[in-house]
């Protein structure tokens, strides 16, 4: 199989929130980050990650066999890292976070047919969720939704996707894809059957 390597064009900021020492007392009250929980933290005890259920997902129009893209980014949340907003650190390039999910979308080579109206889906640990769209060719379309990021500018959609024959989830899998970001970080999407970034299983899987 050949991909050719895309740029993508995106632009995501990070989102911020406080965090405690458990689910409850990581969450907020408050506005837009009402629905958000500490997942590590850093050696002095301050929250590392987040799990974030108020970024709003992008209204797909995909599905297969009954499973919308939709369903798979409300069980697959965005995890955020935290700029330590709630302890007066903002960088010096802060910029409002974009409480969004970014789409991207281009054409890719996989050196096999795709037919129309199959779609192969992947998520990343960090939220991110991605599909493979046919159109029967060998050239289906690569949809993204990622999660806000702290960088912004163009991302590389790496050479060699590999789409799955076989899962133990009501829907085809990507088994490898990979977006490389300016800052050196990387989505590596994967089959759903690993488990949402919620660590708990898809709803759609055996």
């Amino acid at each position: 199989m050949k991909a050719l390597p895309k740029l993508l064009f995106f632009s995501a900021v990070l989102a911020l929130a406080g965090c405690g020492k458990d689910n409850q007392s990581g969450r907020s009250t408050s506005g837009i980050y009402n629905s958000q929980y500490c997942v590590s933290y850093t050696p002095n005890g301050q929250c590392a990650q987040y799990q974030n259920y108020s970024i709003g997902n992008y209204n797909s129009p995909y599905s297969y066999q009954g499973i919308g893209l939709n369903q798979v980014q409300a069980e697959n949340p965005c995890i955020l890292g935290n700029f330590g907003s709630m302890y007066g650190q903002y960088p010096s390039n802060w910029v409002q976070p974009q409480m969004n999910r970014q789409v991207i979308s281009t054409r890719v080579n996989i050196g096999t047919v795709v037919p129309q109206g199959e779609v192969y889906v992947g998520v990343t640990s960090f939220g991110d969720v991605a599909a493979i769209v046919g159109d029967g060719s060998p050239s289906p379309t690569f949809v993204a939704y990622l999660c806000p990021r702290p960088i912004s500018g163009q991302g590389t959609l790496m050479p060699q996707i590999k789409i799955g024959s076989y899962s133990s989830c009501r829907i085809n899998p990507i088994t490898a894809a990979n977006m490389v970001f300016p800052d050196g970080t990387q989505a590596n999407f994967r089959w759903p059957q690993g488990g949402s970034s919620a660590g708990r299983k898809f709803s759609f899987c055996f």
